[in-house]
């Protein structure tokens, strides 16, 4: 749990998670203006990608490489929505079944599955990446915040960051396991 630095430190508007692409490290801004960069992970120079078109809600809360395709989810905690970050592409309809979607994650396969916790409801829920419904996997047993909680797999465990805490949970989300505490909250990691 010690976090070394990679580079200087750079601005974004309104930072969102990581996600690791085809041995890229990228970062988006989750407000407008919505924006992909890719982060050299051994220099921290960071490069704009693109500007992102299409996000359906106002908050771009959420990002995932599944192996094929770039997910986001957006959402106005009314309604989220899964799109192509790529394409600009929703998925679907607006939802509030999953109301206020924080996060997305997946294992980094085709065939899997995408899920969000829910900032309303403290629930996870997990996606159909080709009709854009959101199903309802149970509650989480704490208090979801997009302040303090990033969420990453490594193709076999599902890593949380909770509040300071490095925790992992099996696919079937069967609990929490505490591996480590480190003295602040982070914007994101990759497994």
């Amino acid at each position: 749990c010690t976090i070394p630095n990679v580079g200087a430190p750079f601005t974004i508007t309104f930072p969102g998670g990581l996600v690791y692409r085809n041995g890229v490290v990228y970062t988006w801004n989750q407000s407008s203006p919505y924006q992909l960069w890719s982060i050299d992970t051994v220099t921290g120079i960071h490069t704009l990608v693109f500007n992102i078109i299409g996000v359906p809600q106002v908050n771009f809360t959420g990002m995932c490489w599944d192996g094929t395709t770039l997910y986001g989810v957006s959402t106005n905690l009314s309604v989220s929505q899964i799109f192509n970050v790529t394409t600009g592409t929703p998925i679907g309809s607006p939802s509030s079944v999953c109301a206020g979607a924080v996060q997305l994650f997946g294992r980094s396969f085709a065939g899997s599955s995408l899920y969000s916790a829910d900032i309303v409801t403290d629930n996870l829920y997990k996606w159909n990446k080709t009709t854009g419904v959101a199903t309802l996997v149970g509650p989480l047993g704490f208090n979801v915040n997009i302040g303090n909680m990033r969420v990453s797999y490594d193709n076999n465990d599902c890593y949380w960051v909770i509040d300071g805490q490095l925790r992992r949970t099996d696919s079937t989300f069967g609990g929490f396991t505490n591996l480590c505490n480190f003295g602040s909250n982070l914007v994101g990691f990759v497994c």
